[in-house]
């Protein structure tokens, strides 16, 4: 008989006509017979009816046994075939989490490429912005000549090492040096290139200011301080840091001073000059009553 864990079987219905041809002592003695059969035990002699009983059943019972075998190794292969495509999926999903992790990785890397390339571009239209307000010196046109070249460069080595990247910063600070001197040199030279009805300077001073009300007559206050003697830069100086004030106080619109107010003839823009900041401004341009005053205590 095959070796086999089970301790059990099955007694069919159709035994009974078996059963039937022995008395009770018999049936006992082939049940008896059985269970030393099932249990690998010996078993005990019988009479013929009774043994040809207990051949047929045992034969039965051994074909059971064989399919239950069967059974259990089809389970088993089951579950370890089971077992690998379970270990294959925790792989598969493994391999897709590093997938994923890296796509994400190149998709920062480019996004970061993309604003380090949108500041530059920023930064050279700044550039370009303050080369207009030179008039056309030598060294100015040359100066605009080195920023386009710097553009141009920009595109086609976009793939440059980080020492050509060095190289293009140093650049960019010796262009930024070149106009500073430049402006410096010219400024009282350079004619006020307008935009429509408006310099280039107010427009950067308009773009600033915390309030647009009332263009018109803010440029015309804004002419009138420059023939004072205020500078642009003094200017756009004074609104940045008013602008800075209201975004610190959250200062409601309606409390914001219109910029003809702010350039009116009191100066009130002056307060948020440093002493640093006004030099270059006579006393009398800083205070336009003041010939009022000497009058009054004459």
């Amino acid at each position: 008989m095959p070796e086999n864990n089970k301790k059990s079987f099955i007694m069919y219905s159709n035994y009974r006509k078996f059963l039937s041809m022995l008395s009770d002592a018999e049936i006992a003695n082939l049940m008896r017979a059985i269970f030393c059969f099932v249990e690998d035990e010996e078993i005990p002699e019988l009479d013929s009816k009774t043994d040809i009983c207990f051949a047929v059943i045992t034969d039965q019972i051994e074909r059971d046994r064989e399919k239950y075998q069967k059974v259990c190794e089809r389970r088993a292969y089951a579950g370890r075939l089971g077992g690998k495509q379970k270990h294959e999926n925790r792989l598969k999903r493994e391999v897709e989490k590093e997938g994923e992790k890296e796509a994400k990785k190149e998709e920062k890397t480019e996004e970061k490429d993309s604003l380090a390339k949108a500041g530059k571009a920023s930064k050279c239209k700044q550039m370009l912005a303050n080369l207009a307000n030179v008039s056309k010196s030598s060294k100015s046109w040359q100066s605009l000549a080195n920023l386009a070249n710097l553009a141009d460069n920009d595109n086609d080595n976009e793939n440059d090492n980080d020492n050509d990247n060095d190289n293009d910063n140093e650049n960019d600070i010796a262009i930024d040096k070149n106009i500073a001197i430049d402006i410096n040199n010219n400024k009282k030279k350079t004619k006020q290139k307008k935009s429509g009805n408006y310099s280039t300077e107010f427009e950067c001073f308009w773009e600033v200011y915390p309030r647009k009300s009332d263009k018109g007559e803010a440029y015309k206050k804004y002419l009138t301080r420059l023939k004072d003697g205020w500078s642009p830069e003094q200017l756009l100086t004074a609104a940045k840091k008013y602008r800075a004030q209201i975004v610190t106080n959250r200062t409601d619109q309606k409390y914001i001073k219109l910029c003809k107010t702010f350039l009116s003839d009191t100066t009130p823009f002056a307060d948020y000059l440093t002493k640093t900041e006004r030099q270059g401004v006579s006393n009398d341009s800083e205070n336009p009553y003041a010939e009022w005053k000497e009058g009054a205590n004459g």
